[in-house]
């Protein structure tokens, strides 16, 4: 009798389920997620241990790499600055011994460029010149009789005078000693005395042996292990920079660290050996783990350690337990909710649809326009929410609004509403203009010019950051855009000391570098970016010549009714490429389409004058660039001087035919191969390569070579480089002992993690395994 009863059950049940068949597929995928989560946090469990262990590490080792791409870093800035320091007028004199010290002039210019120079970086405690031949010292208060300065103002507690008088070291290289105690005794009171810790940075021949003086830097050695304790990931963690013999350049706690270091262990492994890794030792009866990074610093032999307690290294996996449940009861509540959602705003909606569209013609009711209206809105709060991952303010989109007066109109799909998660509603553009002097390009390099770039814009962005939501993009080569988001009540006079600051940091000798800036209006929309960029292009323009830092920086004052001739940078590229690689056809329609747009706004003469200017330098640019020879001749004499006494058509026809006198020639004037590109990047792979130093190599720019590249090797510049530098990885893995760092570090990966992930990423496979599996 129970079995026909159960029988029946059965049927009932699955009438009912037939019924509703979506809530059963819905429960099937429902408890689809929680076995695959049951099985994963099994498999998660038994693997937990081994994998985080592994992640602790490597994260401790890339924090100790960091650490050490901080000192590199800190001791090649001071590198620049003091080359920058050493070549200047103010300078040269008195450090070649060509000058009297009874030349107060010269005494008091090179004073007071030292004491700039102090105020550089923060970390400089102070700096010193030792003159040898004159047997005196140039500090930042003046010139001083050596035995006085290093008996009454400076004595150094672990480096006697001596020491500095008979200094020899390695031409044209710095040496970081071991961290002293300085003494400042004034003259004036013994109760003034101060005592700095420091660590002294020494040079003895800036300029290939042309000098035997002196130029001494101390950093301070308490800031030093201030911006250490950075780097630490938890309050117990020591972090030691020593040399190989245990002295300590720098740590976070100097007692543990001296206690640390005389372990045996840690001296055979870690100090004599050099090794990379992770090892527990007991040490001061307890359990630390020990880690030694992969060191960047390349002007020292230098170890990077941490010494962490074992319960504080890995404490993330105390709470294993409550974070499997924690993630439990959180799918849990999710898939609940997930079912209240789909039970009320899908299933019912759509079961309401399906019974309104099977009336078959009859007229629908009111709940039927419901759900279409519902459906309706969830679409557009679906669009909306889309619109938010649109990568509104990348740099190329934001050069492209600032170039390009279409551009947003094109790129903005869903309005202005896409940047609402922005603490402001007003934005502000500010263009800043770089000078290299022809006495800067014969002292230094392209790659020192480079540096100085690099530094500018980082500094650009620490120092704005501090009080603005701001971009800082290189838009040229020695142009960059600021892009800041303001407060309506912003007004551009607060931007100029930010500037001038970042000015003053090379204000060594205006004679080598120069800048200006100009700063636009603040603008409501992003789409209007394009006329803030030419306010500020505007401002630049009214920048005098020769002025203090101060006076740089030009503020758009314009009025709003004036009509600008509209030249964009994407267009200045394209007219400057087209000449510069022989495309007649593409720089003619260039020119046509600037000279055309231009005309349809009625510019003012004296605005097409500057418009008609701008277009011939843009291809003579690309005339010096090429190497050719000057078009200028009896039959073709240069009119860029009567361009404010000439006509349009005249001036266009004038353009037109300097292209074809210049564009002509260019391409089989221009010698270039991009075989002895290749072959360089297959001989240099391991040199720090990137794309805007080989292109000056070969005496092209970036953009060219890029496009060369892609045409020639069908691949872009960074891709072949990774290849090249896969390949003698696989070969040093197969057939070396070397470790995974070491063989990164050998073609040329500053770090580990980049090594592991773009070899992963070529290869399908670690670095490890790739060894493991292809051993012999």
């Amino acid at each position: 009798m129970k079995l026909p009863k159960l029988r029946g059950l059965w049927k009932k049940v699955r009438s009912t389920l037939a019924g509703y068949r979506p809530y059963r597929y819905f429960f099937i995928c429902l408890l689809l997620p929680i076995a695959i989560l049951a099985t994963f946090s099994a498999v998660y469990y038994c693997n937990y241990t081994l994998r985080t262990r592994a992640d602790l590490q490597s994260e401790a080792q890339h924090r100790l790499s960091s650490a050490s791409t901080f000192l590199d870093n800190t001791v090649k800035k001071i590198q620049v600055n003091s080359r920058l320091l050493i070549n200047t007028e103010s300078f040269y004199n008195l450090f070649y011994n060509m000058a009297s010290k009874d030349d107060a002039p010269t005494v008091y210019d090179a004073t007071k460029a030292l004491v700039n120079y102090n105020a550089t970086l923060d970390l400089v405690d102070s700096s010193f010149v030792y003159l040898r031949g004159q047997k005196t010292v140039l500090s930042g208060e003046g010139l001083t009789n050596a035995d006085n300065f290093f008996t009454q103002s400076c004595i150094f507690s672990d480096y006697s005078a001596h020491y500095w008088a008979t200094y020899e070291g390695a031409s044209y290289s710095f040496a970081i000693n071991t961290p002293t105690t300085i003494e400042h005794k004034p003259s004036t009171s013994a109760s003034s005395i101060t005592w700095h810790r420091v660590i002294p940075v020494l040079t003895d021949a800036l300029t290939e042996s042309k000098s035997q003086n002196l130029f001494v830097v101390c950093l301070n050695q308490d800031m030093v292990e201030k911006t250490l304790q950075s780097y630490r990931k938890s309050e117990d963690e020591v972090l030691v920079v020593a040399d190989k013999k245990g002295t300590i350049i720098a740590s976070t706690d100097t007692d543990k660290a001296t206690a640390f270091l005389g372990n045996q262990t840690v001296q055979h492994r870690f100090l004599d050996a050099g090794s990379t890794g992770c090892l527990e030792l007991s040490l001061q009866g307890k359990r630390y783990v020990v880690n030694s990074g992969a060191s960047n610093f390349s002007y020292a032999h230098y170890r990077f350690l941490s010494f962490t307690p074992k319960t504080s290294f890995y404490s993330t996996m105390q709470s294993m337990n409550l974070f499997f449940i924690t993630i439990i009861l959180l799918t849990a509540a999710i898939f609940g909710a997930l079912f209240y959602v789909f039970h009320s705003y899908i299933l019912r909606p759509m079961k309401t649809l399906i019974g309104s569209i099977a009336h078959k013609g009859k007229e629908a009711g009111t709940g039927d326009a419901n759900i279409v209206d519902f459906l309706a809105d969830r679409v557009g709060d679906m669009q909306k929410d889309i619109s938010t991952f649109v990568p509104i303010l990348s740099e190329q989109h934001l050069v492209n609004l600032m170039t390009n007066p279409d551009a947003a109109a094109r790129e903005l799909p869903y309005g202005d509403n896409s940047v609402d998660s922005l603490p402001h509603a007003h934005f502000c553009v500010a263009v800043l203009q770089t000078q290299f002097s022809n006495a800067f390009r014969s002292a230094f390099t392209d790659e020192d010019r480079h540096k100085i770039l690099k530094f500018l814009l980082q500094a650009l962005k620490v120092q704005l950051s501090k009080g603005y939501v701001c971009h800082v993009i290189n838009l040229q080569k020695n142009q960059i855009g600021i892009i800041l988001n303001i407060a309506d009540q912003f007004q551009a006079e607060q931007l100029v000391p930010e500037l001038a600051t970042v000015f003053g940091f090379f204000q060594y000798d205006s004679a080598l570098i120069s800048f200006s800036a100009g700063i636009s209006r603040s603008c409501v929309e992003l789409s209007r970016l394009h006329e803030a960029y030419q306010e500020a292009r505007a401002a630049l323009n009214t920048v005098p010549d020769g002025s203090p830092p101060e006076r740089c920086v030009q503020i758009y004052s314009g009025s709003g009714d004036r009509v600008y001739f509209s030249f964009t940078t994407a267009q200045d590229n394209q007219l400057y490429y087209a000449v510069l690689q022989g495309h007649c056809a593409e720089a003619h329609a260039v020119l046509d389409t600037i000279l055309k747009q231009n005309a349809a706004r009625s510019l003012p003469h004296s605005e097409s004058v500057k418009l008609w200017q701008y277009l011939f330098a843009c291809i003579l640019r690309a005339v010096k660039t090429g190497s050719l020879p000057l078009p200028w001749s009896k039959d073709f004499p240069d009119l860029s001087g009567e361009f404010d006494f000439a006509d349009s058509g005249t001036t266009a026809q004038f353009l037109h035919e300097l292209i074809d006198r210049t564009a002509q020639k260019a391409d089989a004037h221009r010698q270039f191969s991009i075989d002895e590109v290749t072959d360089f990047i297959d001989t240099h792979y391991q040199d720090d390569l990137y794309l805007e130093a080989v292109a000056e190599k070969f005496g092209v720019t970036d953009k060219y070579l890029s496009r060369a590249f892609k045409e020639s090797v069908h691949i872009n510049f960074h891709d072949y480089l990774n290849r090249a530098r896969m390949d003698a990885a696989k070969k040093l893995l197969v057939t070396t002992r070397k470790s995974v760092t070491e063989v990164g570090q050998a073609v040329g990966f500053n770090t580990h993690s980049t090594f592991f992930r773009v070899f992963k990423a070529l290869e399908g496979v670690s670095p490890t395994d790739y060894r493991r599996l292809n051993r012999p």
